[in-house]
């Protein structure tokens, strides 16, 4: 017999572990949420450093959080680190995982056999003959590291899914069907992960090499300043705990440009394309996510540039949490997405 279990979801970004556990069928409920953050100085740390930090970290949240151990525990895996493509196949003769694997190996370098891959159907009530599909792949060697990782903290793995379809799923769970052109903006400390959606399905992802990270770069350089004392100032702005002066606001709306030229830039590259089969013009909301997308001026400055509906997206708009829990993460919801739409993800349990 087959069940559908729930899973606990980890996501490990740049600065910080967050983990959920949630459970119910058509709704779902917070059960256990929370969030540690990585050493300031971790994103100069050489691999084995950086593996030894995630692993004293991951016990140490999970240890605070009563997470059982033997539990598997799904991640998610950075854009950066995954190869995708959208292919259109024909199967009128032999199958779609036929089709995916004699195709596969023009997408990736090297042998598949050194990756781990999968797809998903994009547009399963079409024409049963030509389909669209999303195939994903990422070598067996990155996968491995993260498993080798949740083993040695005392876990099972459950679903690796890559970072910006997990965005997707929260997005889904949360928010429905939408019209015409939907745009999400995962923002991360590093990069950030643009997905398109024509009426709530996937048609086109990039990720820019536009994070957070630049700004606070930014900020030390101008300001003559560590790093680390820079992304204080970040959050502090940010969060309107201190005013802008005009050095800072020049160096605020120079990053906020760069990021909107970028994200502008995907959007007529996908409008443009053959992907664009409806010939839309322009998006018609742009929603929000990920560390970075609460800087300040940011939403604003895109809802002006695009003249579309901009909202930072609500992880938790359809959950049930107690108000001990709601508390905890109302202020800082927006880092949540990729773990909320990791932990909607189930895994099959044979008996």
């Amino acid at each position: 017999m087959t069940f559908q279990m729930p899973t606990t979801a980890l996501d490990i970004g740049s600065q910080s572990i967050k983990i959920i556990e949630a459970t119910g069928k058509e709704i779902k409920k917070i059960k256990k949420i929370g969030i540690e953050l990585l050493p300031e100085d971790s994103i100069s740390y050489d691999e084995n450093k950086k593996t030894q930090m995630l692993i004293e970290v991951i016990k140490s949240i999970t240890k605070r959080l009563h997470i059982t151990k033997l539990k598997r525990i799904s991640i998610k895996i950075d854009s950066r680190d995954i190869i995708t493509s959208k292919l259109n196949l024909d199967i009128s003769e032999i199958s779609i995982e036929e089709s995916v694997y004699n195709i596969s190996e023009q997408y990736i370098d090297g042998s598949i056999e050194e990756y781990y891959y999968d797809f998903r159907i994009l547009n399963p009530e079409m024409n049963k003959e030509i389909t669209d599909v999303l195939f994903v792949a990422t070598r067996k060697e990155t996968l491995n590291n993260y498993i080798d990782i949740i083993k040695e903290c005392g876990y099972k793995i459950g679903v690796a899914e890559i970072d910006f379809l997990s965005v997707l799923n929260s997005f889904y769970y949360n928010y429905g069907k939408t019209q015409n052109i939907t745009c999400l903006v995962n923002m991360g400390f590093t990069s950030s992960q643009i997905i398109l959606l024509d009426e709530n399905e996937y048609c086109f992802s990039r990720e820019i090499p536009v994070g957070g990270n630049q700004l606070t770069q930014s900020l030390a350089s101008s300001l003559e300043i560590s790093e680390i004392e820079a992304e204080k100032i970040k959050l502090s702005i940010s969060n309107k705990k201190t005013l802008l002066n005009e050095q800072t606001d020049l160096i605020f709306s120079d990053f906020i440009n760069n990021f909107i030229s970028e994200l502008g830039m995907t959007i007529n590259f996908f409008l443009q394309s053959e992907d664009n089969t409806k010939n839309y013009e322009t998006v018609s909301n742009i929603f929000l996510t990920g560390g970075s997308c609460r800087t300040l001026g940011l939403a604003k400055k895109i809802l002006e540039s695009f003249e579309c509906p901009t909202t930072i997206l609500n992880p938790f708009k359809n959950f049930n949490m107690s108000d001990k829990i709601f508390s905890e993460v109302a202020a800082s919801a927006h880092v949540y997405g990729t773990a909320v739409g990791l932990s909607l993800r189930k895994f099959p349990l044979k008996f």
